[in-house]
């Protein structure tokens, strides 16, 4: 599984570009934008090792792959654009959205819910779209974010190599990273 080990470097390259791009002005909610991606740097880490060397270390990164999709996303998501949320009503959406990651999150450690995280995610990115559609440049950087993270589900019906599929659905991820960070980016030049 080499392209696949390969490419988890991509992710955290991107990931490691989020934490060094976007300034920490927002007191808690940086906090939280930090250790969601300190989270899926992580999972990707263990990725890395797992895909590359002969550590089994397969539990721990499903672990940190699920806290990653069910809350650490959307934590990721609000947390760099905490700025666009700038009325009181905006940012207790930005809140509840947060709270029920966690809710998905405890479901799904008793039950196999995963399409409600896909769900919370492209409803947590149309309401930031929404909120900095004030912003052109940074929507379209939002947007090329969100057909790269769902490009995911094509490439995976199309590609059958397995290990060329991870792969690609690495790329994708690491793009979607990549793309929301140069968003994010714009929007803290306003």
């Amino acid at each position: 599984m080499l392209i696949s080990g390969l490419t988890e470097f991509l992710i955290m390259g991107s990931i490691i570009y989020a934490l060094i791009a976007i300034p920490a002005n927002h007191g808690y909610m940086s906090t939280l934008y930090r250790v969601s991606l300190l989270l899926t740097l992580t999972a990707s880490t263990l990725g890395a090792i797992m895909f590359l060397s002969s550590v089994d270390v397969t539990a721990y990164h499903q672990y940190f792959t699920f806290i990653s999709k069910h809350i650490a996303l959307t934590t990721f998501i609000i947390g760099g654009a905490w700025s666009v949320y700038n009325s009181r009503m905006k940012r207790i959406i930005a809140g509840g959205l947060i709270l029920v990651a966690l809710t998905s999150l405890l479901i799904n450690i008793y039950t196999e819910l995963s399409l409600m995280s896909m769900i919370l995610l492209v409803t947590t990115l149309a309401f930031t779209g929404f909120c900095m559609k004030s912003n052109i440049k940074s929507l379209i950087l939002l947007m090329l974010a969100v057909t790269a993270l769902l490009s995911t589900l094509l490439w995976g019906s199309m590609v059958k190599d397995k290990d060329l599929m991870i792969g690609i659905y690495h790329l994708c991820v690491a793009l979607f990273y990549l793309f929301i960070t140069l968003s994010y980016k714009q929007i803290n030049r306003i």
